[in-house]
């Protein structure tokens, strides 16, 4: 969600009517958030994890291991 939003940012938060009126920009918002939305949801099913194999991990730190798909 982070990458949506700095897509909204540089585009100037004055502006947003301008940004989705063109339809190119719309689906680079839309596939944006949904590509960000499956790794969240998807990542451990598809094995996209940075753990490594028999290693537990940690539930506190679980939120690091959904962010850090989102932040590469």
């Amino acid at each position: 969600m982070v990458y949506a939003a700095l897509i909204l940012f540089g585009w100037g938060i004055d502006d947003i009517s301008g940004f989705f009126s063109h339809p190119a920009r719309t689906v680079l918002f839309a596939v944006t958030i949904t590509v960000n939305s499956l790794t969240l949801f998807f990542k451990d099913s598809l094995g996209v994890g940075f753990d490594k194999k028999g290693e537990k991990v940690d539930p506190k730190e679980k939120i690091t291991g959904i962010m850090r798909p989102t932040l590469i």
